[in-house]
């Protein structure tokens, strides 16, 4: 992929998002995919994949792939985020 084709306005709409205003801030520690409980049973899992595309602004990619649907919502990444990227809010 180009990063000419990189859409800087997906970038925007999900930082513009309640929680998604961290989003660029992430240091890809790996502390959301080493405590993620989905993760364990499905290692294909990987939030820090997520955070990354979203971030680079990769729409196609990161709207059509199966692992935005896969969290569980279990929080236990919440309140590890060294830079509260996956923030409730």
């Amino acid at each position: 992929m180009k990063v000419s084709q990189f859409d800087h306005d997906f970038v925007e709409e999900v930082m513009a998002e309640p929680g998604g205003e961290n989003l660029l801030t992430c240091w890809s520690c790996g502390t959301c995919a080493a405590t993620c409980l989905v993760r364990r049973y499905e290692p294909a899992f990987n939030p820090r994949l997520v955070l990354r595309q979203a971030g680079l602004g990769m729409r196609e990619q990161t709207l059509s792939s199966a692992e935005i649907w896969q969290c569980s919502a279990c929080d236990a990444c919440y309140p590890r985020c060294p830079k509260k990227i996956i923030s409730r809010t």
